[in-house]
């Protein structure tokens, strides 16, 4: 269990795109983590997580059929985020530069229901 749940930790620390700097894209980031988590779809998922040898513990071994990828899209599209706190670098909070870019290494933390379960979804800026 102890093992489920360092997984369940750092699976859920999303990489935003380093061009990510706003709201939208962190916001895409999110539905994009989602969407690859639900559909089972591990190449999408390992490419916004920090993965480790645990990571794919949390997705499933079905393929979904066409009807169930059709389900997770419309659950995703509607799915609503809530900002927690703000953008935080070492931590301490802090603002965009000019060009409305954080550096690597800034947190957010957004928050949603998806399928009747509570979730925080901690994300890290990384420089890929």
């Amino acid at each position: 269990m102890k093992n489920n749940v360092i997984a369940i930790l750092v699976v859920l620390a999303v990489i935003m795109n380093a061009t990510a700097y706003s709201n939208v894209d962190v916001t895409n980031t999110i539905k994009k983590f989602m969407l690859t988590l639900y559909s089972n779809d591990k190449a999408g998922y390992e490419s916004v997580i920090l993965p480790n040898e645990d990571s794919d513990q949390l997705l499933g071994r079905k393929t979904l059929t066409a009807e169930e990828l059709a389900k997770v899209n419309d659950d995703v599209s509607k799915m609503r985020l809530v900002q927690t706190g703000s953008y935080s670098h070492k931590a301490g909070k802090i603002e965009p530069d000019k060009d409305g870019k954080y550096p690597d290494n800034t947190m957010v933390t957004f928050m949603t229901q998806f399928r009747g379960v509570n979730l925080a979804i901690p994300l890290l800026k990384t420089e890929d």
